[in-house]
């Protein structure tokens, strides 16, 4: 469990907050406070963190998978969410096939196919799935889901029809690869690999096109914390989200010009709203939250 904050004054946060372009500047101390310090004390790889962070309270503040993050409120865990995205991308490029066991394969004949994935309860992957449904008219249903990460909520199960695998060490994308899936979900594009290619020829283009139909940023990661850290220290919880902006300030993420970490909680509502009902289609969770029972009066108005 993450160690008691003084009442006033300054204080020192654990976090589990990995470096990438907009928290380079957070991470090596060019943003700085004389209220906060930060240790950033998860690992390397931060979705390692988060069920330290849902299962044992372990860090004051972490970036957290939306996903993760509904489920672990579903499982009654004290965490609210701050308006400020951690880590976001277009989703486009998530999904790549083995062009040996399945040439030419297009969105809909994923239906009877075995698609692996680090885990079906991770955010890229329901931003996929649901790209795949509400875009190409693809029946998930018919989709032989195949994952081996379990839900970061020990209380959360995948659904039965999930099929769970062991790795053996190896990567989904190795397996990818080496042709023991047909497609696979996975964070990055498989370069040189004449066995793989992505599932939209283009999915930049394809990505901006569905931006400016839909005007939701796919977010995957949210900053979190403790619930009771913006009752109890407020002004901490403000200089955080100060500092985080700082810093993205310092590297702004764009891709078309499309700002891809918008800050504050209306800019945020719209991705929030969708990534509820697609949880809920997609069986990852039960209770249609609101948003704004996400978060703390405080981190509302940030």
């Amino acid at each position: 469990m993450a160690s008691a904050l003084p009442k006033s004054g300054p204080v020192t946060l654990q976090a589990n907050i990995m470096e990438y372009v907009n928290t380079k500047a957070l991470r090596s101390g060019e943003v700085k406070s004389d209220l906060v310090k930060i240790e950033f004390i998860g690992p390397k790889i931060a979705n390692q963190g988060f069920k330290p962070l849902i299962r044992e309270a372990k860090f004051h503040i972490s970036e957290l998978a939306v996903v993760s993050f509904l489920q672990a409120r579903e499982a009654g865990k004290a965490l609210v969410l701050a308006p400020a995205p951690i880590l976001s991308r277009f989703q486009h490029h998530c999904i790549s096939y083995n062009t040996v066991r399945c040439p030419g394969l297009k969105p809909k004949d994923l239906e009877g196919k075995l698609v692996g994935l680090r885990s079906y309860s991770q955010t890229t992957a329901l931003w996929v799935r649901a790209i795949l449904k509400h875009e190409y008219g693809v029946d998930l249903g018919k989709i032989r889901w195949s994952s081996y990460d379990p839900p970061h909520p020990a209380e959360i199960k995948d659904p039965d029809f999930v099929i769970p695998f062991d790795p053996a060490g190896r990567s989904v994308e190795d397996m990818l690869v080496a042709g023991e899936f047909d497609a696979a979900i996975i964070g990055t594009v498989i370069k040189d690999e004449p066995t793989v290619a992505t599932l939209f020829a283009d999915p930049v283009a394809t990505a901006l096109d569905w931006y400016a139909r839909k005007k939701i940023v796919p977010v995957n990661h949210y900053l979190v914390m403790e619930a009771s850290l913006p009752k109890e220290r407020p002004d901490v919880v403000r200089e955080v989200y100060r500092m985080i902006g700082d810093s993205k300030k310092a590297n702004p993420l764009t891709t078309g010009g499309v700002d891809l970490l918008p800050m504050g909680f209306e800019a945020n509502r719209p991705t929030i709203e969708q990534i509820i009902e697609f949880a809920l289609e997609q069986g990852l969770i039960k209770t249609r939250f609101k948003v704004e029972d996400l978060f703390d009066p405080v981190t509302m108005k940030l």
